[in-house]
């Protein structure tokens, strides 16, 4: 994952928690609202499975340059990295 998954939950998500525009964090880099980082952890989640669902669409096209492409472009977008 990388900071595009923490922008779009910080922009879209946690609002909804009636926080202000900044979200403390810890050293760790997690937020120090336990109920936030319980969100955070599964806005995560559901992204990543998102992603994978996507890629999987993607599977079918991979002989052709064109669905490789898009596979390894959305791996790079999201910093989702293959197991």
């Amino acid at each position: 994952m990388n900071n595009k998954i923490r922008e779009m939950f910080e922009e879209v998500s946690a609002p909804n928690f009636g926080h202000e525009l900044t979200f403390p964090r810890k050293e760790n880099g997690e937020y120090e609202n336990p109920v936030l980082e319980d969100h955070w952890q599964t806005f995560q989640e559901a992204v990543e499975a998102t992603v994978k669902e996507c890629q999987s669409m993607l599977s079918e096209d991979w002989i052709t340059s064109e669905g490789l492409h898009a596979y390894w472009a959305i791996n790079e977008h999201f910093g989702i990295n293959d197991e």
